[in-house]
């Protein structure tokens, strides 16, 4: 079986850049002296997977909500990534297409298991939750490459609207 590399770190790299912007992003880059994962992190986390879960009980078949909230998933790995100072870099087996579901609900117990120490949820997010989003990816239809594109699209529109002020109190 052919194992291939996959790089999600576009998506870690503008969550830092947004990050680095914000006055208020203690949740994140303050707490690196913490030995574990903060739980508003697991948390917002599982929040993003059960909204994908629950758009896929309703709306089976609308691909553009799906891919947001692939793109809020990835955004919530992007945080623990940075918290955890490693990359979004997997190396995965060959696609084995599973149905959503099932790799959602071990999504939700291997995200459960990220309140150890940091070494071990470093090895638990790249051995076990990158591949596992990677395969959810796929299994939805979609490639990385096209999760890439709408994530950069879906960044430029939010910084659109904030240039233009949509997004004043």
């Amino acid at each position: 079986m052919n194992n291939k590399v996959i790089d999600l770190n576009f998506a870690k790299k503008l969550r830092e850049s947004i990050l680095s912007n914000e006055k208020d992003n203690s949740n994140i880059n303050i707490q690196k002296e913490i030995y574990s994962m903060p739980m508003n992190l697991i948390i917002n986390f599982h929040i993003d997977l059960a909204h994908l879960a629950l758009g896929l009980t309703l709306n089976k078949d609308l691909k553009d909500v799906m891919l947001n909230d692939l793109i809020m998933i990835l955004n919530r790995m992007s945080d623990i990534a940075i918290f955890l100072d490693i990359d979004l870099i997997a190396e995965v087996q060959e696609i084995q297409v599973t149905a959503p579901e099932v790799i959602l609900n071990s999504l939700f117990n291997n995200v459960s298991m990220l309140n150890y120490k940091k070494t071990t949820s470093r090895i638990k997010m790249i051995n076990r939750i990158m591949p596992l989003f990677v395969e959810l990816v796929y299994s939805l239809g979609f490639t990385t490459d096209e999760l890439e594109e709408a994530h950069h699209k879906n960044m430029d529109n939010n910084i659109l609207e904030l240039e233009q002020g949509i997004w004043k109190n």
